[in-house]
Parts: structure tokens; sequence; C-alpha cells
């Protein structure tokens, strides 16, 4: 199966019933990092530093993004593109 990232989109999806739920995605380091796409359109990793506190690190990606989750029966899977760290379109890819 392999390692992922998991992925929580703040920005709206276009099928509601997938907004809160957690994604995965292969198309990074895959170290079980915790990356989030901000209401504002943009991907950021979340670390735990000393302390426990959280950072935030903007990643500035350029490029597209794929991340996927199941809800019942039904395959969710979204690409989302990025140019110079924003958010351009986030779209359902259907296979």
């Amino acid at each position: 199966m392999g390692m992922f990232d998991t992925l929580k989109c703040n920005f709206p999806l276009p099928n509601k019933e997938a907004q809160d739920k957690e994604f995965q995605t292969k198309e990074l380091r895959c170290e079980m990092d915790q990356l989030e796409i901000t209401s504002g359109g943009r991907l950021v990793r979340i670390k735990s530093g000393y302390d426990d506190e959280e950072c935030v690190l903007d990643l500035n990606y350029h490029d597209d993004i794929y991340f996927y989750t199941d809800i019942g029966k039904d395959w969710y899977e979204y690409r989302a593109k990025f140019n110079n760290g924003q958010l351009q379109t986030i779209e359902r890819v259907k296979r």
C-alpha cells in the first residue's frame, strides 16, 4: 500500500459531502505529513514543533496535486492546480 500524506481541504470543494473529510495524497513526500489547503487557497504543511506547538509552513506549491478519499462506496478524487503557491482550480477527477 505504501506511505502517503494526509490532506484537509478548507477551500470549497465541488462536492459538499466531501468537504470535511480527510484525504490522502502521494504527490509530495509521502512521510505521513499533515497538509492543508487553506480557505485562502494556499497549500501548507502542519508540523508539530517543540512542546507540541503547531508550525504552519506555506509550501509555495507550483504544480497539480491529486488527493482522494472514499465515502461509503463512492470514490472522491480531486486535482488542485497551484500557480506560484496560489490555488487556481479544484476539480473532481472521474476514473
